[in-house]
This record gives C-alpha cells, sequence and structure tokens, in this order.
C-alpha cells in the first residue's frame, strides 16, 4: 500500500494473478507485476497452484490434470472476493495469468 494514497486499503482494487508454469508468487516476473501494482494502488493476491510454486503436490511444474487446477483457480478466486468483500463493497478487481496460469 502506498502510504500517500487517502484510500483506505479495504477500498484499494485488487488484481487477482495466476503464475504459469514453474513461476511463484516469489519469481521475479510476478514481483514485478507486484511491484508495479503497489506503484498504482492495486492489492495483488498470488495463487501457488498445486504443484507449481510454493505449493504441496505430485511433481513439480506439471499439470496432469488440468480441471484441477481449474477448480484449484475458482475457488481461489471465489475465497478472495469474499474475504475482501468485492460484491458487497464494490471493490474492483481483476484477473490475470500469465502461460498457463491465463489459459
Amino acid at each position: 500500500k502506498d502510504d500517500s494514497s487517502s484510500s483506505s486499503p479495504s477500498s484499494l482494487p485488487i488484481l487477482l494473478f495466476i503464475p504459469g508454469v514453474c513461476e511463484s508468487a516469489e519469481t521475479m516476473s510476478v514481483q514485478k507485476i507486484v511491484h508495479h501494482a503497489k506503484e498504482v494502488g492495486v492489492r495483488v493476491a498470488v495463487v501457488e497452484l498445486e504443484g507449481h510454486g510454493l505449493s504441496s503436490g505430485h511433481g513439480r511444474c506439471l499439470c496432469p490434470d488440468f480441471s484441477r487446477l481449474l477448480q484449484q483457480t475458482v475457488e481461489f478466486i471465489s475465497f478472495v472476493l469474499s474475504q475482501i468483500g468485492a460484491c458487497e463493497n464494490e471493490v474492483p478487481y481483476a484477473v490475470c495469468g500469465a502461460s498457463m496460469g491465463g489459459a
């Protein structure tokens, strides 16, 4: 959060980001997105899909069942939006992904 912003943190827009294969919330490319979003007053939530990034799972960077990853993505989006009260509070949000995360 930019301390010079007059918006409360709960009213700031949020970007829900789904990284691609071999990416994580900690990889440089994702950190650049987070850094830029913070500079313009946007919060970011990044999911670590099973078997990717910092998550647990069978094998690394594998996608044995795309429907399972899709379900995890839907659960992530639903959870974050419910936690911030996006619908009730009219908080702007966007969903974005890179590579497989954008599929």
